[in-house]
């Protein structure tokens, strides 16, 4: 009731978007509990308390009722096959329905040997949901690829499944694995990545401050080198974590300049942007 009210709401304001996690965790915390009692605690056990079934029918409520709301919705991080055919379906009727998925649902699943580096919400699936979700991309009904980066460190993640931190870092490996697994694997043209980056200032009424490159619009450019391969090691990527799900896989295709609003932040690894350059993005939505 609670969702259904603010979807309502937000109808009033044109622009606006509401972001959605969608896992019904009601249905989760019963999951859960059983799974304990039962001595579980690998990472198949978390992704156990939270099957496909828990996201698909989160999916379907959330954009039933965003529908019956007039209200747009954006899908944060899918993982599985039938939850994006419910998007698919959706968007066939509605255009004001948005939805991403992350680098490590395109490149590892729940037996991928993570351990509980790889616990995450929602958690890693199947290999088919894998290969469903490249296809999204590259069919567009996925919209944009986000990093869902968190940045904790390694030693939050050591415990059973249930006592380990939730997350790992994806900002720095996110456009070397498109670059990488899309662009040089055939998957798609460059150009997608460029449309899925854009996608986000559009759908966050960012647009055309961000997301375009013309006349009064803000100088954003990222220049990559699609020759330029590389084994991703934890101190080239600038974080504040220890470590990385992609340590020692070798990607193609790396960005080796960085220019916001006119100004060069990053060039060939190294941050040359001054403490506080980074602004405030005000995402005004004036109300009917």
């Amino acid at each position: 009731g609670f969702m259904f009210d603010c979807f309502v709401a937000l109808s009033h304001y044109p622009g606006s978007c509401a972001v959605v996690h969608a896992e019904n965790i009601e249905v989760v915390w019963r999951l859960r509990d059983r799974l304990i009692a039962e001595g579980r605690d690998d990472l198949m056990a978390w992704t156990d308390s939270r099957p496909h079934f828990i996201e698909v029918e989160a999916i379907h409520r959330a954009l039933f009722y965003a529908e019956i709301g007039n209200c747009s919705v954006y899908i944060v991080h899918v993982t599985t096959k039938d939850g994006l055919d419910v998007i698919r379906d959706y968007k066939r009727r509605n255009r004001k329905v948005y939805c991403e998925t992350c680098p490590h649902y395109l490149m590892f699943h729940a037996e991928s040997g993570l351990g509980s580096l790889g616990k995450v919400n929602p958690p890693l699936k199947d290999q088919n949901d894998v290969e469903a979700l490249w296809k999204g991309v590259t069919d567009g009904t996925i919209d944009c690829v986000t990093s869902d980066h968190v940045a904790r460190k390694k030693e939050k993640k050591i415990g059973t499944i249930w006592e380990a931190a939730n997350g790992f870092p994806g900002l720095a490996t996110t456009l070397p694995i498109l670059l990488s697994q899309g662009v040089d694997k055939g998957r798609f043209e460059i150009e997608r990545i460029a449309d899925m980056n854009c996608n986000t200032a559009k759908i966050f009424n960012l647009y055309p401050g961000k997301g375009t490159i013309e006349i009064g619009s803000d100088a954003d450019f990222t220049i990559v080198d699609l020759d330029l391969e590389k084994e991703v090691t934890v101190g080239d990527l600038k974080s504040a974590c220890d470590y990385s799900l992609f340590e020692g896989l070798k990607l193609k295709g790396w960005p080796v300049m960085t220019i916001v609003r006119g100004q060069v932040v990053m060039n060939n690894g190294q941050i040359t942007a001054e403490p506080g350059y980074g602004i405030y993005l005000n995402r005004s939505v004036p109300k009917r």
